[in-house]
């Protein structure tokens, strides 16, 4: 733990994502935010599905698929042409049959029956030249949406006409601030330009996103080939999954186009506060004179086959068709009780205690979007840099950080991560009445002695050779104690001492030997060594030079096949990074990689069934 915001992130089961990720001509950082990371978001979809064109059949099997992660508020028919609200029961009814197998991997999936609940017939006709007619169903439905007592805005995501929408916000302008608009245009503004050109002469002040051509890097364009291909995705990965599956897979002459479906993907990564920013729903520039209206970007560079913007879209082809892959795998099979990851974190200064998010495949993460425990003990009573080991016993035990300025470090166990014993301060450097701190403390179970390793940081002034970089000459080391009961304790000693200030150090046992990971704190390096050892109680030796760049902290690692995965917090840039090794000697950066929920900070990785996992939601 140090003054910078520390974010500790691990790795699990993650190689076969590397490994086509690496076979992209072109790599990026995965876009920060969204429903894949643990935000939650108010969602209606209008649509003309069941009308002119079948692409909205098949983004509404998409948004089925990822339905767990928002909170539907409703499915509006919004045509003309000859879809109406029968059309969107039909595609319910094939999520029906795929439910059962839907809840098993996440509780959040709404039933059927509060679907059919949800779907409200639109306008038929386009608006007069006036831009509104009559008010229907489905724009009343909105209005009713909008006012709802919640604080997050309202998404409506406009697949059809924009008919519905024109309207509400014609019966109740007060709606504008409540609601943000993703329209794909094209099209759909044809069917009927009247209600789209009401709003923008009436209602410039409207928050919208005008996409009119940058949704077709859906399907143009990005890595087309082997199974990414258009038709080659639905052969391999839609065709036999589900009665969604064999929804889907007909459609388009069986191949993608799901070209509503990047009003989706705007919400599942990226920030959708800000659509100037990357995401997988596209990046756009804001309207001249328009304080929150965003336009196709011109940029030719970003153009694929002559489409504006197109480019921001099928940059992420790769990801969002992975994901979406592991989505139409849900459909053919119910979820095993086998291995998710779970991983621990804070927020803020640690005042509200334990926040937990999960994943399947180590590289993507979603908060669990709440506090499992309020920190009780210590003097300035937080709970940061939360360390979680399951025993051999199967009870979860955690030690935390209790404040900034203390003696002493929190503790606490559950059986199941919901009901926590008492919370115990022990008091590790009490014996030291100099000792400034005991920060980030870490467990290791010695299976050879059956007993836990409790190991944290410490600056005692004086005591060592401190940092002279550092304003207050901070000279941190390691220390431990030891317990079988975390009742009686060791006496506490020195574990590690290089001759500079050191923190953040994780044990990693390998079947030869046992590697300590280490942030070297001297403010000429702060970045990650590696030390080496015979026995988990040291003497670790034979530093290594740093592996990674400067101002790297927060250290976590998983073995995956033959090579090991070590994660850690670039603090400087806000982000994490990542770097694989078979020898921890040679090292490869796999920081693309990532993707993790918003404000998560330092914390531990750990293996859960996916039975608890499903308690927890």
């Amino acid at each position: 733990m140090t003054h910078h915001d520390a974010n500790f992130l691990s790795i699990s089961r993650c190689l076969t994502f590397l490994l086509f990720f690496s076979m992209a001509s072109e790599s990026f950082a995965a876009p920060d935010g969204g429903a894949l990371t643990g935000e939650r978001f108010r969602v209606i979809v209008s649509t003309d599905i069941g009308g002119g064109d079948e692409d909205d059949d098949q983004s509404m099997v998409h948004y089925l698929l990822y339905s767990d992660m928002f909170d539907a508020e409703g499915l509006i028919s919004s045509p003309p042409q000859a879809g109406r609200k029968k059309d969107l029961l039909e595609v319910i009814d094939a999520y029906e049959k795929d439910y059962p197998n839907l809840k098993t991997y996440s509780p959040n999936y709404p039933a059927p029956d509060s679907l059919r609940s949800l779907a409200k017939q639109g306008a038929v006709d386009p608006a007069p030249e006036a831009g509104f007619s009559q008010s229907t169903e489905g724009s009343d439905w909105i209005i009713e949406c909008a006012h709802r007592d919640d604080p997050r805005p309202l998404y409506i995501l406009v697949w059809g006409s924009i008919t519905d929408v024109a309207q509400a916000i014609h019966d109740d302008p007060s709606i504008k601030k409540k609601i943000r608009i993703y329209f794909i245009a094209s099209w759909n503004q044809k069917q009927d330009p009247d209600s789209f050109r009401y709003i923008d002469q009436q209602h410039p002040d409207a928050w919208l996103i005008h996409c009119d051509q940058t949704f077709r890097g859906w399907y143009m364009g990005g890595e087309q080939g082997g199974e990414w291909g258009n038709q080659a995705f639905v052969d391999r990965h839609i065709k036999n999954h589900g009665a969604l599956g064999d929804y889907f897979a007909p459609l388009k002459g069986g191949k993608i186009k799901m070209g509503d479906t990047p009003s989706v993907a705007y919400l599942l990564r990226g920030d959708p506060g800000d659509p100037t920013t990357e995401s997988w729903g596209g990046r756009f520039i804001k309207k001249n004179g328009r304080p929150q209206w965003w336009i196709d970007d011109p940029d030719p560079a970003l153009k694929e086959n002559d489409r504006l913007g197109a480019k921001t879209v099928n940059r992420w082809r790769i990801d969002y068709l992975k994901d979406f892959q592991k989505r139409m795998d849900r459909c053919s099979q119910q979820a095993g009780d086998d291995d998710v990851y779970l991983f621990t974190s804070f927020r803020g200064n640690g005042e509200d205690g334990l926040h937990l998010a999960y994943s399947e495949d180590g590289c993507s993460w979603t908060d669990l979007g709440k506090s499992f425990l309020s920190p009780q003990v210590g003097v300035s009573k937080l709970m940061r840099d939360p360390c979680i080991l399951p025993g051999p016993d199967g009870i979860y035990r955690m030690v935390w950080t209790s404040g900034w300025e203390e003696k002493g470090i929190g503790y606490a166990w559950s059986k199941d991560l919901l009901n926590w014993s008492d919370q115990k301060y022990i008091e590790v450097m009490a014996h030291e009445p100099a000792a400034v701190n005991a920060w980030a403390p870490e467990l290791f179970y010695d299976s050879h002695s059956k007993q836990y390793i409790i190991y944290w940081a410490s600056t005692i002034p004086d005591r060592f050779p401190g940092d002279d970089g550092h304003n207050l000459g901070r000279n941190h080391r390691m220390y431990f104690t030891t317990t079988s009961d975390f009742e009686t304790f060791s006496k506490t000693r020195l574990f590690f001492d290089p001759g500079h200030s050191v923190i953040d150090a994780i044990i990693i046992k390998r079947p030869e030997d046992y590697v300590l990971v280490l942030k070297d704190e001297r403010r000429s390096m702060l970045c990650l060594r590696t030390a080496f050892a015979s026995s988990p109680y040291g003497p670790f030796q034979n530093i290594s030079e740093p592996f990674t760049e400067q101002y790297s902290e927060g250290p976590s690692s998983i073995k995956i096949g033959d090579e090991w995965l070590v994660y850690f917090d670039r603090y400087r840039d806000h982000k994490y990074g990542a770097v694989k090794t078979r020898d921890f000697k040679t090292w490869q950066d796999v920081s693309d990689t990532l993707s993790f929920p918003k404000d998560h900070r330092h914390g531990t990785i750990f293996k859960a069934s996916r039975t608890l996992l499903t308690s927890l939601q």
